[in-house]
């Protein structure tokens, strides 16, 4: 049974079997062939599947022909991404000082950034795009009227340029302010503090998300839940009122 098996998988090797309408042939650069269906491609990693066996293969390793057609392939069925694991960090800072002596108004800095790096440190990063949202919190509504009113304080979307390998790197984004009173009860006339970020890195070509984040335990449950809500949240524009639940 073993030797049966053996003698199968090179015949598909060797483009022997396999003969369906959806199949590709795929060759490498020794002139070695299989036939069969693209299942996922990450960076240079192929997954491809001949006669219920999943092969392992490297994109670098085929002929151009053949990466050009498992490439259109893998991008029509949805499982493409020219990006091998990253590990992403969003991150948003503040800094806070009294505008002056006589008042309680503060003016807060609110400074985003991303912290990019590759899982392995040798594999070379494609350039990316990244959209960071800074939702800003109504003082006066929270300390005066008892109601949390928030809105998208800035919006703003990034170039990530390619990295010839996975080292670490910070993009620094847009810094911008915000002025509040910070006395916490009816005599507050008002202002906006930081409250949430909501972030994404996507392939620019395909728009495909590579990665999602916020420091909103609402927003992230729902996205969990309902993953497609990731770009209801990340289509947010400047200025507009927010809602977790998106209503």
């Amino acid at each position: 049974m073993k030797l049966f098996m053996k003698k199968i998988l090179i015949l598909l090797w060797l483009g022997v079997a396999l003969d369906t309408a959806s199949a590709i042939t795929v060759t490498d650069q020794a002139g070695k062939s299989v036939s069969g269906e693209v299942v996922r491609i990450v960076a240079d990693n192929v997954v491809f599947q001949a006669g219920g066996q999943r092969i392992p293969l490297k994109l670098s390793q085929l002929t151009e022909e053949s990466r050009r057609e498992l490439v259109e392939a893998a991008k029509v069925k949805g499982v493409f991404s020219p990006f091998p694991p990253l590990r992403v960090q969003a991150l948003v800072g503040t800094q806070q000082r009294r505008v002056d002596t006589s008042s309680y108004t503060k003016q807060m800095e609110i400074s985003p950034r991303v912290i990019v790096e590759g899982a392995g440190r040798m594999d070379p990063i494609p350039a990316a795009e990244a959209t960071m949202l800074i939702i800003t919190m109504d003082t006066r509504a929270k300390y005066v009227g008892r109601k949390e009113l928030l809105k998208v304080h800035t919006s703003e979307t990034v170039p990530v340029p390619p990295a010839a390998n996975g080292e670490r790197r910070q993009i620094d984004l847009a810094q911008s302010s915000v002025t509040y009173d910070s006395w916490r009860d009816k005599t507050n006339v008002g202002g906006a503090v930081y409250k949430y970020f909501i972030f994404g890195l996507r392939d620019p070509e395909t728009k495909m998300l590579i990665d999602f984040q916020t420091n909103s335990s609402e927003v992230a449950a729902i996205c969990k839940a309902a993953p497609e809500k990731r770009e209801e949240y990340l289509k947010l524009a400047t200025g507009a009122t927010f809602s977790p639940d998106l209503k």
